[in-house]
């Protein structure tokens, strides 16, 4: 009777192992998926909750009006910007759909999703309107309407970056020390890569 090889059963052990390792990985990943149909399950049936207490975002009014010798594109941003300060708008960043529907019901989520919707606009007018007004040297204007997308909790890199370029400008020491601490509620990566970015202003 021939010896089996050696490698023959090293051979044997490494799929014994690597089968061991796909069915732990898919029964956690059937565990995870199961966990999540049923919070779904949960959400789709929480009925409708009351929304007065959201935290709504007001735009202020002195942020709604135009420089006088602003161009076309800035302006056309100011008018989309007054228009989003007549409805409602929420920041849901950082919340998923199941978590919307949980925390007030399947029946609000079409609103839910328009203030969210809302939110991400006004953040981009937002940044378009920080980016104009420092082109055309408005400087204190763009750190008003910068200054107030981070009030927001913004977490649009561009913002802070243009933000961090104008206090530094203008010598604003303590308003720079400050952006840096509403850069520390940003989530880890983007934090790391955005104190990176000022560090080279």
């Amino acid at each position: 009777m021939f010896p089996i090889p050696i490698f023959f059963i090293l051979f044997v052990i490494i799929l014994s192992i690597m089968s061991y390792l796909r069915r732990k990985v898919s029964k956690a990943e059937d565990e995870k998926a199961e966990a999540y149909w049923a919070r779904e399950r949960e959400a789709n049936m929480t009925p409708r909750q009351d929304l007065a207490q959201l935290n709504y975002i007001t735009i202020p009014t002195q942020l709604l009006t135009a420089p006088a010798d602003t161009d076309e594109e800035t302006i056309s941003c100011y008018e989309r910007l007054r228009a989003l300060s007549e409805q409602d708008i929420v920041n849901f960043s950082g919340r998923t759909n199941t978590d919307l529907k949980l925390a007030y019901g399947t029946a609000n989520f079409p609103v839910l999703t328009e203030m969210g919707d809302r939110y991400d606009s006004m953040l981009i007018t937002l940044t378009t309107l920080g980016r104009k007004l420092t082109e055309q040297d408005h400087d204190h204007e763009a750190m008003d309407i910068l200054s107030f997308a981070v009030q927001c909790g913004s977490d649009i890199s561009e913002q802070y970056v243009m933000l961090a370029t104008l206090y530094t400008k203008h010598r604003l020491t303590s308003k720079l020390s400050d952006l840096r601490s509403s850069i520390d509620l940003l989530p880890e990566s983007k934090r790391q890569r955005l104190l990176a970015k000022l560090d080279e202003l």
